[in-house]
C-alpha cells in the first residue's frame, strides 16, 4: 500500500480538469483531506523543483545527485 505519494502537474490550466476532480473526490470522502496537501499544482519549473526538494528529497530521505553517475544540476536560463 502507498502511504506517501506526491503528485506535482505541471500547468494549472492543463490540469484544471484533475485538480477540480480531486477535490471532489476528497469532498465526497474518496480521499481524504489529507491527501490533497499532498497535490502541488504549479506554472513554475523552480516552484515544483523547490517542492519536490523539500518534499520528496528532504522528506523521505531519498539521495542527493552524484557527480560520478553523471547527475548535475540543470543550467537556469
Amino acid at each position: 500500500m502507498i502511504h506517501y505519494f506526491l503528485l506535482v502537474p505541471f500547468s494549472k490550466e492543463y490540469h484544471k480538469e484533475l485538480y477540480v476532480h480531486l477535490r471532489v473526490m476528497s469532498e465526497r470522502k474518496s480521499i481524504s483531506k489529507e491527501d490533497m496537501n499532498l497535490l502541488f499544482l504549479t506554472d513554475s519549473v523552480y516552484e515544483m523543483e523547490r517542492h519536490l526538494k523539500e518534499h520528496a528529497v528532504k522528506d523521505l530521505g531519498l539521495l542527493k545527485k552524484k557527480w560520478w553517475f553523471g547527475e548535475t544540476t540543470p543550467k537556469r536560463t
